[in-house]
């Protein structure tokens, strides 16, 4: 029984800190999908 309680407990503890790292991760692939996409831009430029 403790082995079950554990992954609810820390769910629990932990899912206002999940939510917040998705949503950093999600602000860091936007950006660094935009600047992959410039430097895709600036390659054809160059070439």
């Amino acid at each position: 029984t403790l082995f079950s309680d554990i992954p609810r407990i820390t769910f629990n503890g932990k899912a206002d800190e999940i939510e917040a790292i998705k949503q950093t991760f999600g602000d860091f692939l936007r950006k660094v999908i935009s600047e992959t996409s410039r430097g895709h831009e600036q390659d054809e430029r160059f070439t």
